[in-house]
């Protein structure tokens, strides 16, 4: 039963974190939950008795019911909050931090004291992040997570002191053609300063994004297609709100 009740509070946090607290100004995006709330408690009842077929069965009409709400309030201009719900750890312990479920994630490269991973909404995606001259398929999405320490990152002839050092040095490596935008100083959700800036290429769009950790560095950077610009920084700075 325990089983049921973790699945169940995870779609209840899900069905909260995904439908705006305002959608119920839209006309065209209704919130009612009454019938999934049946389902899920008919399906912790199934659970209870031991029917798993028939629990995990009213579960997947839950979760059906929710992202039909979820896909209304979108056509009506309302787009929900942004999920990670999948959880990387780096092997070394070093760090760790949130992306989408169902991701793709490539080989840790580990730097004893920090490291650096590779993902994608698909393997293509995650394979075009470690390329110089990626080629993502429309909708695709790829990042690169790193935690580096700042001693081993040359800026002007010594080591970075800060985050803001090391984006500058991390530009200067960029490959010839990128169209580089100027770095920027922002606060995200009012508790983690970070520099960002963004770059492009001729069939991509990305956005860098760096900040200070302990002794360190940790570096973000999303990529997808051209016209995935504006997807690519909002999944870039939540993926950043969640390391640890």
């Amino acid at each position: 039963m325990t089983r049921y009740l973790l699945v169940l509070m995870t779609l209840l946090t899900s069905a909260i974190m995904v439908l705006p607290t305002f959608a119920q100004d839209a006309p065209a995006c209704e919130i009612d939950v009454t019938s999934t709330v049946t389902l899920l408690l008919e399906a912790q009842a199934a659970g209870a008795r031991g029917d798993s077929d028939a629990a995990l069965a009213q579960i997947a009409d839950a979760r059906a019911a929710l992202n039909a709400i979820t896909a209304a309030c979108g056509e009506a201009g309302i787009q929900a909050a942004l999920l990670l719900e999948g959880v990387y750890a780096a092997p070394n312990g070093t760090f760790a931090f949130n992306y989408p479920e169902g991701w793709v994630d490539g080989n840790f490269l580990d730097a004893t004291t920090g490291g650096q991973i590779s993902l994608g909404s698909s393997p293509n995606a995650m394979a075009q992040m470690t390329t110089a001259a990626p080629q993502f398929e429309p909708g695709e999405q790829g990042l690169t997570v790193a935690f580096l320490p700042l001693s081993g990152i040359p800026f002007e002839g010594r080591a970075a002191a800060n985050a803001g050092e090391a984006i500058v040095a991390l530009l200067g490596n960029m490959p010839e053609g990128y169209t580089i935008g100027e770095v920027q100083g922002s606060t995200l959700d009012d508790r983690l300063p970070v520099n960002v800036v963004t770059f492009s290429g001729e069939d991509f769009s990305g956005y860098l994004l760096t900040f200070d950790y302990g002794d360190g560095v940790v570096i973000v950077a999303g990529g997808a297609d051209g016209a995935g610009a504006e997807a690519i920084r909002e999944l870039v700075e939540a993926v950043a709100l969640s390391v640890r």
